[in-house]
């Protein structure tokens, strides 16, 4: 059986599901939204909200949730830029070593999957190496700093 916020958070997310003027309280959304947030989906969310509801909020969704979901927004892509940067001098430094490498999940799915590096949330970035490189690796990073 699933859980019922669990459940809420899949109808949302559903092709036929319509965002708009749902039955939930502020209580329910703060749920959904630590739901949708610990599954990794909110900015799938945050993008159906965006594209089913207008600028004047007609949503029926409440101001704090909007003000919510609008700042997990704001911080999921400065969270994706940082790691955009950082992957760009992990990328240099290894192609500059003729380290082979191959970037996984994070940012180039959320970039394939959705046009967007902010699309799917992620914590880390996750780099596939040979393990017979894994000394070259370790001492090309510690000598960049």
């Amino acid at each position: 059986m699933i859980r019922k916020e669990l459940q809420n958070l899949c109808n949302l997310l559903s092709e036929s599901s319509n965002i708009v003027n749902p039955a939930f309280t502020e209580s329910e959304w703060q749920t959904i939204i630590e739901e949708a947030n610990w599954h990794r989906v909110l900015p799938l969310l945050i993008k159906k909200w965006e594209l089913t509801s207008n600028s004047e909020n007609q949503s029926g969704i409440s101001e704090q949730v909007i003000k919510d979901l609008t700042t997990y927004q704001d911080n999921s892509l400065k969270l994706a830029n940082i790691q955009l940067f950082e992957l760009k001098i992990i990328s240099d430094i290894l192609s500059r070593t003729a380290i082979n490498f191959i970037v996984l999940k994070g940012l180039p799915l959320s970039h394939l999957i959705y046009n967007s590096i902010s699309q799917r949330s992620s914590k880390d970035i996750d780099i596939l190496i040979s393990e017979d490189q894994l000394d070259a690796v370790i001492a090309a990073l510690n000598a960049a700093g």
